[in-house]
């Protein structure tokens, strides 16, 4: 009885302060976009996206690498003979010849090569005319990488050189060393420059520029 009382007493104050009872609004929108839950679990698929790329990326990258470790390479090569051998002054003679290589990297920091040059245009020095037979070296190939497309490296190892003099014919052989740099033209094709000691005996230095390509296979 009191209960019932109670009830019809305050049903009106209710009904007056807006106490009817009403729909409840649920936004799945407002919820999705606020919750955080959910905007982690929605970013996680552009997460692993982003991951299958890059490794796809360095799959790939590592296949060129292995894809183009041997290269052959030619070039045009100007030699020097200075210093004095045999009685001979050889001073700032300097014949041309075309060199050929062929190399290997075993890593992206050193490398094997192997060069052998021919002698094609003679130089006349002290009313002698001078010129080069030949020129080959064997070398361990130390090198850095300076940018994207250009490589710094370093040649140590073995060299000969034949020169002729006139008539006279004079071979130098022994410890050799060089350096020079690369420049990719593309993932085939690089142009190189150098500078090596094929030879040092006695006072004769035997010296040759080059400048060519390389093809990377």
């Amino acid at each position: 009885m009191n209960n019932t009382f109670y009830s019809i007493l305050f049903l009106p104050i209710l009904i007056y302060s807006g106490g009817d009872i009403q729909p409840i609004d649920i936004n799945m929108d407002n919820v999705i976009e606020n919750n955080d839950m959910v905007n982690v679990v929605i970013e996680k698929p552009e997460k692993l996206n982003i991951l299958s790329n890059d490794k796809t990326e360095e799959k790939v990258e590592q296949l060129s690498v292995n894809s183009t470790n041997y290269y052959i390479g030619a070039s045009v090569a100007q030699a020097s003979f200075d210093g004095e051998t045999n009685g001979n002054v050889l001073k700032n003679g300097h014949p041309v010849g075309l060199m050929a290589k062929v190399g290997y990297d075993m890593s992206t920091y050193i490398g094997l090569e192997a060069r052998v040059g021919l002698g094609i245009k003679k130089d006349t020095i002290a009313q002698a005319e001078n010129r080069w037979e030949n020129l080959w070296g064997a070398y361990l190939k130390p090198k850095v990488k300076l940018s994207k497309k250009i490589e710094a490296f370093g040649l140590v190892g073995y060299g000969a050189a034949k020169q002729k003099i006139n008539n006279s014919s004079i071979s130098n052989n022994g410890f050799s060393y060089g350096a020079g740099a690369s420049y990719a033209i593309n993932q085939d094709w690089n142009m190189a420059v150098d500078a090596v000691r094929y030879a040092t005996e006695d006072n004769h230095d035997v010296d040759a520029y080059a400048l060519g390509l390389e093809y990377r296979f």
